[in-house]
C-alpha cells in the first residue's frame, strides 16, 4: 500500500508537469525580441515550446491605436509567421494572445527599433 506521502507527491508531480506543458512559453523569436534594425523585417517568426492555437497579433507604432497583423498558419501550431509586417521607423511593439492547450489565455510582448535611415538620427 502506497503511503500519503508518496501519493500526495506523485499527484504533485503530475499537476506540476501538466501545468508546465499546459501554459507554454515562447521559445525562439526571430528577429530576437528587442532587437535594433537598420529596415523592418520581411518577416517575423514566433515559436512556442509546445502548440498553441494563436488569436490575434496587434502592431502598436508610434502614435497609432494598433493594428491587426495577419499571421500564419490558422489553428494550432508551435511556429507562426507574420510576414511583411511593415514596422515604421522608431519603436514597435508587437502584441500577441494565444490559447494554450488546456484552454488558457497566454499573451506576451515583443518590442523592435527600426533605426531612421537619416544620418545620426535613431
Amino acid at each position: 500500500m502506497k503511503s500519503l506521502s508518496t501519493t500526495t507527491g506523485g499527484l504533485l508531480l503530475g499537476w506540476l508537469v501538466g501545468t508546465a506543458l499546459a501554459h507554454t512559453t515562447v521559445s525562439v523569436v526571430t528577429p530576437a525580441d528587442g532587437a535594433e534594425l537598420d529596415a523592418p523585417p520581411a518577416v517575423i517568426e514566433i515559436q512556442f515550446e509546445h502548440a498553441v492555437h494563436l488569436t490575434s497579433v496587434v502592431l502598436l507604432e508610434p502614435g497609432t491605436q494598433g493594428r491587426n497583423l495577419e499571421f500564419s498558419p490558422h489553428g494550432s501550431s508551435e511556429v507562426f509567421r507574420v510576414e511583411h509586417p511593415d514596422l515604421a521607423r522608431g519603436r514597435n511593439e508587437i502584441r500577441w494572445k494565444a490559447l494554450s492547450s488546456d484552454g488558457h489565455v497566454i499573451s506576451g510582448t515583443l518590442t523592435y527599433v527600426v533605426r531612421s535611415t537619416q544620418s545620426g538620427v535613431r
